[in-house]
């Protein structure tokens, strides 16, 4: 999907999002130099949810000495981009040439799936993943939540989002997943993290952040 489709949102987040840009276009046809920048799910150091819940749930179930990781086998395509990316293409296109007036997706070119990110995820707590048949695999959320308030209990900081819903990013699908990056890309900007080694790095990086905060143990 590229940037030029006109987006027809139906919750109240998209909504609220494109209204916000309809009062940038509207200011951008007055005269004021404006770009839009349109970041997918956002991870790194300081989120505080999707991709940082699930990094806690597999944090909760290691602590709670499961084996493994249990996740659906039916997968979902997922779409990331690392907040250095945001920052970093904020940046770019804020010196770039030609550039007012229009929109920029950013999204990492990798789109992995959500069995993908959830072997990346227990390999990085040591631990195997296992594809389970059943709709509700792993902990249940009353263990889960004792593991989590044991884990609050022995110095973790309250910071990343607990879900009722066990791996709830890893569920979500995404409608006209694919976004084009060749505006962004086209400006001359270079992802930090946008391949598939780059990407597990960012998360792996953002895991050893997590510990050193307390926001996982």
């Amino acid at each position: 999907m590229v940037e030029s489709v006109e987006p027809h949102p139906s919750r109240g987040y998209g909504k609220a999002k494109w209204g916000a840009e309809e009062a940038v276009w509207a200011a951008v046809a007055e005269g004021l130099p404006a770009v839009v920048l349109r970041p997918v799910s956002v991870f790194g150091p300081g989120a505080v949810k999707l991709l940082a819940s699930a990094i806690l749930d597999v944090a909760i179930e290691s602590f709670a000495g499961r084996r493994a990781i249990d996740v659906e086998a039916s997968p979902v395509e997922l779409r990331l981009v690392h907040v250095a990316d945001v920052v970093g293409a904020a940046v770019h296109l804020a010196g770039a040439e030609g550039v007012d007036g229009q929109a920029y997706n950013i999204v990492a070119p990798w789109y992995p799936s959500s069995v993908e990110m959830a072997g990346v995820l227990a390999a990085l707590f040591a631990m195997p993943v296992e594809e389970a048949d059943g709709s509700h695999p792993g902990l249940n959320l009353e263990h889960r939540r004792q593991a989590w308030e044991a884990m609050l209990a022995s110095g973790m900081e309250k910071a990343i989002l607990f879900t009722e819903e066990r791996f709830r990013f890893l569920k979500k699908a995404n409608r006209n997943n694919r976004l084009s990056i060749e505006a962004l890309l086209g400006t001359g900007y270079e992802f930090n993290y946008g391949n598939e080694p780059d990407v597990i790095t960012g998360v792996a990086e953002t895991i050893d952040w997590y510990r050193q905060q307390r926001w996982i143990v």
